[in-house]
């Protein structure tokens, strides 16, 4: 298995996949309607919120270091 900078820039992305799925079973237990289209709608939101704010660093990273 050839080992390429690809691979590693992705690892972080399944490092938070397997971290965050714990969380799952008890977010959904707060739900007040229990439906799958309900947390559908709230893993969106949650990606969406993570991207402004990591649009935001970035964007302040940028402007601070050009």
């Amino acid at each position: 298995w050839p080992l390429h900078h690809d691979s590693i820039s992705a690892s972080a992305i399944f490092l938070f996949a397997f971290t965050c799925q714990v969380n799952v079973p008890s977010l959904y237990d707060a739900l007040q309607r229990k439906t799958p289209a309900e947390m559908s709608a709230v893993s969106k939101r949650a990606v969406l919120v993570c991207a402004v704010f990591y649009l935001f660093v970035g964007l302040t990273g940028y402007f601070d270091f050009p």
